[in-house]
């Protein structure tokens, strides 16, 4: 009986594991995860964005537009039978039109999508059911469960290393697939060194998050539950909307590096309770060439100086002050303007045209002010607020073939952490192609 490894539980992991398991029962799979329950984009908040225009790209896949769709609609149903919710944005064709074409207006343009949102409230019980199926198809879940280190056996097969409970051992298996997600993609980028895994520098995406009052954003999120806008969509580092939050909330995350701890800001959203804001990321891409080609590095920079300016806190600014290139007081914040869903402790009152360098503060002022011509009130108040640092990394990507298999026989990769996708259905549909090419390695043909 053949082995496998996969190391995260995200959707990729998730999603692999259920493929492995529904095509060829004789394999056994061992799904590690260093956290007590899958982490990331599937418990917090969960939005599913049903098109293959977002959060994958399928020339790089080398999948078909046709492909893609029915892993989609695959991945759309397999949620839906474990307790995702019924309820469809994005559905109204005739009101989506026009929106985008007042985007375009706008110098901006509109992806339409279908999507569904689960809800931080509601993610748990989803990835519980997830659970439950796994183990029911015989799958080893191994939480709490840190994997030290892979090392390629001179024969055949691999020893993986884990850590639970300060108590070490090791294992061995045929395969492994590397689904880290986004927090363990600096420990694969080492492992991958040492390994001999090949790898290109992938880009960055930093900027803020905006917060606003519910009612203000509502000509969009009426219409798309999540808008996905892109300014100069046929740039290489374009700039775009990410993560809308209606009635959302303000939340802070931890970045750990190199045993060094950072706030960085993000948002989410239950379902059930909401409040009177909604909150959403304005995002800016950039790559590196040499000689600075660690774009995770720099990216790290750019929060360790957020960070700085903030006392070891991210920072919060008023919307015209912003603008204004003015600093925000803490009275200011106290006296007017918006109610912060985030506790005012956690962040300081500052200015981040300071922390983040021209290029990228000019990019985001030019998309506020065109987004402004589109949603009546997200420049105009000058009251809404502004929270940096914003910071996603898709910074290595794996050189794999169409399986996702890398350079290195048998160890395939998946998902955010390995630059093959950026989100959750993304991430989903990874998995099954990493799957599928262990399946095939193991007889098992696709049409």
């Amino acid at each position: 009986m053949k082995k496998v490894a996969i190391i995260g539980s995200g959707p990729a992991g998730i999603f692999s594991a259920l493929e492995l398991s529904k095509h060829n029962p004789n394999i056994e799979i061992t799904l590690f995860e260093k956290e007590p329950y899958s982490s990331g984009g599937m418990i917090n908040d969960c939005k599913l964005n049903l098109s293959h225009e977002i959060g994958m790209n399928i020339e790089e896949l080398k999948i078909s537009e046709e492909n893609a769709n029915n892993l989609i609609s695959y991945i759309d149903k397999t949620f839906l039978e474990h307790g995702a919710p019924d309820n469809l944005y994005g559905v109204d064709e005739d009101k989506i039109k026009r929106l985008q074409e007042k985007a375009k207006l706008c110098n901006l343009e509109l992806i339409s999508c279908k999507q569904r949102h689960v809800g931080t409230d509601n993610s748990k019980n989803l990835t519980d059911k997830f659970k439950e199926t796994l183990m029911k198809n015989g799958i080893s879940i191994q939480t709490k469960t840190e994997v030290k280190d892979i090392i390629k056996n001179p024969e055949d097969g691999f020893a993986v290393i884990t850590s639970k409970e300060n108590e070490e051992s090791f294992s061995g298996f045929d395969y492994i697939i590397s689904a880290p997600g986004r927090a363990g993609s600096i420990w694969f980028r080492e492992k991958a060194d040492k390994l001999g895994i090949k790898y290109l520098w992938g880009p960055v995406d930093v900027g803020v998050r905006v917060e606003m009052l519910k009612k203000n954003y509502e000509d969009l999120t009426d219409i798309i539950y999540d808008p996905k806008l892109i300014m100069d969509s046929s740039d290489k580092e374009f700039t775009r909307t990410f993560c809308t939050n209606p009635g959302g909330r303000i939340r802070l995350e931890r970045l750990v590096e190199n045993e060094d701890t950072f706030s960085i800001i993000n948002g989410d959203a239950n379902e059930d309770s909401k409040t009177n804001n909604t909150n959403f990321a304005i995002l800016t891409r950039f790559y590196l060439t040499e000689p600075l080609i660690d774009t995770r590095k720099e990216g790290l920079e750019l929060v360790k100086r957020v960070n700085r300016y903030g006392g070891g806190k991210p920072l919060v600014q008023r919307m015209q002050d912003f603008f204004n290139n003015k600093r925000t007081k803490a009275e200011y914040l106290q006296t007017n303007g918006l109610i912060s869903t985030l506790n005012p402790s956690f962040v300081t009152p500052g200015d981040i045209n300071l922390a983040y360098s021209y290029k990228v503060v000019s990019k985001i002022k030019t998309f506020i002010e065109k987004l402004d011509h589109l949603a009546l009130g997200v420049r105009a108040d000058p009251n809404n607020l502004i929270y940096a640092p914003e910071i996603k990394f898709y910074e290595t990507n794996y050189i794999t073939t169409p399986d996702l298999e890398t350079n290195i026989e048998n160890i395939f990769v998946a998902g955010d952490g390995a630059g093959k996708s950026r989100g959750i259905v993304g991430a989903a549909l990874t998995g099954i192609l990493a799957a599928r090419g262990i399946l095939k390695k193991e007889g098992v043909e696709y049409k």
